[in-house]
């Protein structure tokens, strides 16, 4: 796996993951924690950024639009931010690094007024939690 990274790389983790999920975001399968083929490349790049930083957790969070029921959507963004845990472990990260948090649709990043805005919060974000 990834050696470490020096500790001042790692100081900003969250803008390189960033980086990294915003040129290639995670694409899943419709109304499914299925993680599509695409989306693996981009996770591989992840998985390297996270286990470089080993003395740090992140939190996977899920995310959806405004489509379905509040419940559905909370539970459909917790298995897909599990889903990309449980890959990023296959690939070698500890999982003890790692925690699964979906927010459903509580946090949009625009308006659920269109087709590109609700695809906008449909999305995986890892940030940094310690």
């Amino acid at each position: 796996m990834a050696q470490e990274v020096a500790a001042a790389e790692c100081g900003d983790i969250n803008a390189q993951l960033d980086g990294v999920l915003n040129a290639s975001p995670i694409n899943f399968e419709a109304m499914e924690s299925t993680i599509k083929s695409g989306s693996l490349a981009t996770l591989d790049q992840v998985a390297s950024i996270i286990a470089g930083c080993s003395g740090h957790t992140f939190e996977v969070q899920g995310h959806t639009d405004s489509g379905g029921t509040n419940e559905a959507n909370l539970e459909l963004s917790q298995a897909r931010a599990q889903a990309v845990v449980d890959y990023l472990v296959s690939k070698g990260v500890a999982a003890e690094q790692l925690t699964a948090k979906g927010y459903g649709e509580e946090q949009p990043v625009a308006p659920n007024d269109s087709p590109s805005n609700r695809a906008l919060n449909r999305r995986v974000e890892i940030v940094v939690i310690a």
